[in-house]
């Protein structure tokens, strides 16, 4: 289980597995990514999630170099993923 005190390497591969789960990258495109852990942070969720992973999914990913993800399991944790195209 992930968790606030998992490795920053675990964290990372929890984000690169979300984000090619959900259709917003491939594999081989992840480089590298950093974490950073925010006390007392949430992030926000919304009925409109699937809204805008849809608008998300309709963006130019050729000019895309970087996602941020945010993770309450971890009680918050932001991941940055960098890929290319």
């Amino acid at each position: 289980m992930v968790s606030w005190n998992s490795t920053d390497a675990d964290l990372l591969e929890l984000a690169k597995r979300e984000l090619i789960q959900i259709g917003l990258t491939r594999p081989a495109d992840v480089v590298d990514g950093c974490v950073v852990r925010q006390r007392k942070a949430y992030p926000v969720y919304d009925d409109d999630y699937a809204r805008h992973v849809a608008i998300i999914r309709t963006m130019n990913w050729n000019s895309i170099t970087r996602i941020f993800t945010s993770s309450a399991a971890t009680g918050c944790t932001n991941t940055t993923i960098r890929i290319t195209r």
